[in-house]
């Protein structure tokens, strides 16, 4: 049973999970695969590998992934292993960290931490303290 399941596992192509907008999750969401939500999560998501938040995207917890692009809004710590985006229509109202890369041209409410590069772009906000190992504050972005 077990060689079918791997041999199963090995001939299948990476999936897309997408979550529509007007869909409500009540609870926490894990997936495996690339995923794009533009509904409402109240929980924890946790994505092994891309997350999309399309700007009607409310998340209400804690996110954790590989890379993220954020439009929507996020309430909750944001945790990337590798990069963070933060859309100009983007909204983080909590910490966020990043491994590599953190661009932020939307507005942060909490503090930041990137182990590689901070980019704020000129219409980007942060209300809270940095923490960056390299830093690029564009003129007009602001950082209070």
């Amino acid at each position: 049973v077990d060689d079918i399941a791997l041999r199963r596992a090995r001939n299948t192509t990476p999936q897309r999970m997408v979550i529509p907008d007007g869909v409500i999750i009540d609870g926490s969401l894990t997936s495996g695969s690339e995923t794009e939500i533009a509904g409402r999560v109240d929980g924890d998501v946790t994505v092994d590998g891309v997350l999309t938040l399309g700007p009607t995207a409310l998340i209400s917890g804690n996110v954790r992934t590989r890379r993220c692009q954020v439009e929507g809004m996020v309430d909750g710590r944001m945790e990337c292993a590798d990069e963070l985006y933060l859309g100009e229509s983007g909204r983080l109202n909590a910490d966020c960290v990043a491994g590599k890369r953190l661009t932020i041209a939307g507005q942060v409410f909490g503090n930041v931490q990137c182990s590689g590069l901070l980019h704020i772009i000129a219409s980007g906000q942060v209300e809270g303290n940095i923490r960056a190992r390299r830093l690029i504050i564009e003129e007009g972005a602001t950082v209070n």
